[in-house]
């Protein structure tokens, strides 16, 4: 199993995103998961990884806060 270095949530909504150990390319992977789909079987929606534990950090709460974000070809809800 990989290394989980920091989660965050936003029990609210429903998401979740784990900063976890990499592959041999990147160090970081971002696991982002939908937490009401997560009861019913696999609740991750996208997978991204980052070179830096900040930036990695940068898109775990994005997602969880809602950021809109359409750059690298994603796309996050927004509160607004």
């Amino acid at each position: 199993m990989s290394q989980i270095y920091k989660s965050y949530e936003n029990e609210a909504e429903g998401l979740k995103a784990v900063i976890g150990e990499g592959n041999g390319k990147f160090d970081f992977r971002v696991t982002f998961i939908d937490t009401d789909a997560e009861a019913d079987g696999d609740g991750v929606v996208h997978v991204s990884f980052s070179k830096t534990f900040e930036k990695a950090e940068k898109k775990a709460l994005e997602f969880v806060n809602m950021v809109e974000h359409d750059t690298d070809g994603q796309f996050f809800l927004s509160n607004n």
